[in-house]
């Protein structure tokens, strides 16, 4: 992981108050938005007024936005919105999702979720929300989670049950290894023969090593 040099951590500190959350970005090419934001989470910056970005609908009217928000068992903002193709059956929608999609002007992506950045899940500042893969939300949230015996043994079991089906195993899965073999042989690489097939480069390489094929090119 990259560190933060002295003279890129006087910079943040300088022009995070007073610039916009894509002029930020910019300004730090090299940095990822979620480290930008952990390292101002990090340092109490907080940006002027004139910066911070307000929801559209809180600039049409705030008393009524705040009138319709609720608060989820587990500390999220819902917010009235029933013509959101994600709203709940009592027409409210996550308020971290309005922010993201009002600013960016687009739905969040399929397979993506918003994260907040500082882990406070009432604080829908669109600097404290960033994009990330489902996948890469879970582990984030997982890394160092302390599980008590009983719970890990559940897991354990619940993986084995599923591993033990042919069908859910990934080195079971039906792709003709041979033919594979043949289309790097002509020149294909692992890489595209593997995404035409549909697994990836770890099974490919262990059903190679299970059936003692051999691999002539990458």
């Amino acid at each position: 992981m990259k560190t933060w040099t002295i003279e890129e951590t006087q910079k943040l500190s300088y022009l995070f108050p007073i610039t916009t959350k894509d002029e930020i970005e910019k300004l730090f090419p090299n940095k990822t938005p979620l480290a930008i934001y952990k390292k101002a989470n990090r340092m109490g910056l907080k940006r002027e007024k004139r910066f911070a970005y307000k929801t559209a609908c809180q600039a049409r009217t705030k008393i009524k936005y705040q009138r319709n928000k609720t608060k989820t068992s587990k500390g999220y903002i819902l917010v009235y919105c029933p013509n959101h193709n994600r709203a709940n059956k009592s027409g409210r929608v996550l308020e971290h999702i309005l922010v993201w999609e009002n600013y960016y002007n687009k739905a969040v992506p399929k397979g993506y979720v918003v994260h907040h950045i500082n882990e406070d899940k009432s604080d829908n500042r669109i600097e404290n929300l960033c994009l990330m893969s489902s996948s890469e939300h879970i582990r984030h949230h997982h890394i160092g989670a302390k599980r008590l015996l009983g719970t890990r043994e559940k897991i354990g079991q619940k993986t084995k049950e599923r591993l033990s089906k042919p069908e859910n195993h990934p080195l079971y899965k039906n792709v003709d290894i041979l033919q594979m073999q043949k289309e790097i042989e002509l020149g294909d690489t692992v890489i595209n023969v593997c995404k035409k097939y549909g697994i990836n480069k770890t099974t490919f390489y262990k059903k190679i090593k299970k059936g003692d094929y051999k691999i002539c090119s990458t």
